[in-house]
This record gives structure tokens, sequence and C-alpha cells, in this order.
């Protein structure tokens, strides 16, 4: 999936990975846009420090020129095994996307396979939300929802229930009963 996002985009890289962030420009309806990619290389594709203070000078970027950031989202969400540093990180990083979306600056998601937590919030923030077929979205994932009921994240009665409230399915039900202008991506 990332592969065809990144053609049809026209991904270019703007620098190298950082932790599970890279960075670049694309194309989109025929304009140029900033583009983050956040992939799930280390920790589940978790922010640490590193990332978020990227993202946020993307953001202020974007606020400024008022242009459109794509982002590309297979993440935990922040990486708390850094502690308050990268929660600190974090919401300095969140502020400054939400002062890009505040300015104007159109913003996109594509939720790759998993967008929990933090980065759940950052695809909030987005003015459309695109799902590849095997997209889950939701605050928390599903060990967590399971442990906090007590059961198994295994259990097939459990993982059906989470499928059908953070899946891509479910999700999208839920989007068009908002009237809301967001899709399943078609990938091969």
């Amino acid at each position: 999936m990332l592969d065809t996002f990144k053609k049809s985009i026209q991904f270019a890289p703007v620098g190298g990975v950082v932790g599970n962030l890279l960075i670049g420009r694309g194309v989109l309806e025929q304009a140029s846009a900033h583009v983050a990619v956040i992939e799930n290389r280390i920790a589940s594709g978790a922010l640490g420090v590193v990332e978020c203070d990227k993202l946020s000078s993307l953001f202020k970027v974007a606020a400024a020129q008022k242009a459109a950031i794509v982002l590309y989202i297979d993440s935990a969400g922040a990486r708390v095994s850094e502690g308050l540093p990268a929660l600190g990180a974090f919401r300095r990083m969140y502020a400054s996307a939400l002062k890009a979306s505040l300015a104007g600056a159109p913003m996109i998601a594509v939720i790759g396979t998993n967008c929990f937590g933090g980065a759940s919030m950052l695809a909030a923030l987005c003015g459309a939300r695109y799902y590849s077929a095997q997209a889950r979205l939701a605050m928390s994932g599903p060990s967590i929802l399971a442990a906090a009921n007590g059961v198994s994240a295994i259990d097939a009665a459990f993982h059906a229930m989470a499928e059908a409230s953070i899946g891509t399915l479910g999700r999208t039900q839920l989007d068009s009963l908002k009237e809301r202008d967001f899709g399943v991506l078609a990938l091969p």
C-alpha cells in the first residue's frame, strides 16, 4: 500500500528517514504538497521526540504557506517508552498541527494499517481521511481494549467486535452516517 501511495502522489523525499518518519514533497490535484510518511519501522510506528520535532517544523511551514499536507499514517501514536520528553514533544507537534489546520492548510490523512492513540488525533484533524482495506483507527489498539475488558485480543468474538468498531468497514459506515467525504482507497 505504501508504495502505491508514494507513486500516486509522486512522492519525493526531502532528507532521510528519521525513526518512523520520512518527510517529502508530492503532487495533490496538480498542486505541490508537503508529505509526511509515518511508517511502522520501530515500536509499531510510534512517534518519539525526533519524529515529533520534525513534524512540528513541517506543520509550521505549512501553516505559514497555507500549503497542503498529506499524511500517510501507520502508527501506534506517541512513543511512551521515551517517557515525558516524548509526550511533551508530541503535545508541541500536535499544537503545531492544530495551528496549521486553523491557518487553513488543507490536511489529508491516508491510514495504512494502524492509527492509534495520538496518531488517531492527527488523523482527526484532517479534512479528509482515506483508509486502506486493512486500516484500523481508534484512540486505543485492540490489545489495550481487550485487556481493559478482561478478554484476549485473539478471542474470535472480541476480534469481530473490534474490527466492526475500529476497522475500515465500521469506520467508513460511521463516517458516511456523518455525511463526510471520506473513502476507502482501492489498491491492488
